[in-house]
């Protein structure tokens, strides 16, 4: 076999691997009746292979695919109506703006004194911001991506699996039948 082929084939095994984990996950959390089941358990599963060593990967390409699609069904939610409120929404953009400084000063504090990052792996790590952006803009200021992303995965991975279950819980509210009706991606 020659050595490109051999090569593509062990990057598609890490894939396929996690493919296969992450619908085994998505179907026990839909089978348990959990909020967001193919996402919580795929996302759950999937990291608790990572952590228990096996080879898990996404190529990076579809993962870009995926983050344009997802900027394009955002981008398509800000409507002119929802533009035309956001004066309406001052006392909380600027609560979240305090928030964020704060919770970011408390952070950086937490990462150089408890965990002894180094001053730019504290901030990029501190910062609020998407996880790509922080790790890539820590990498080139000299900071440790390593630990960038993992702080901010470990953000990401905490919020979106406790929140859905906080509202199924504290709210009361369900996903499934009940929820929203679907709209197909053609008919936006």
């Amino acid at each position: 076999m020659p050595p490109a082929t051999t090569s593509r084939r062990f990057r598609l095994v890490p894939f396929l691997t996690a493919l296969a984990i992450g619908t085994a996950g998505g179907a026990l959390f839909a089978w348990a009746r959990l909020p967001l089941p193919w996402m919580l358990g795929a996302m759950t599963t999937v990291t608790m292979a990572a952590i228990g060593g096996i080879p898990v990967a996404l190529p990076p390409w579809l993962r870009s695919l995926f983050i344009t699609i997802l900027g394009v069904m955002l981008g398509a939610s800000f409507t002119p109506s929802v533009v035309a409120r956001m004066s309406e929404w001052s006392v909380t953009l600027i609560g979240l703006i305090l928030w964020a400084a704060i919770n970011g000063a408390l952070a950086f504090f937490y990462f150089r004194r408890c965990a002894g990052y180094d001053r730019v792996t504290a901030y990029f790590a501190a910062s609020p911001g998407g996880l790509n952006e922080m790790t890539l803009l820590g990498g080139q200021f000299g900071g440790d991506e390593r630990r960038i992303s993992l702080v901010h995965a470990t953000r990401v991975f905490i919020t979106v699996f406790t929140i859905p279950i906080w509202y199924r819980i504290q709210q009361g509210f369900t996903t499934g039948a009940s929820g929203r009706p679907y709209v197909g991606l053609m008919d936006v």
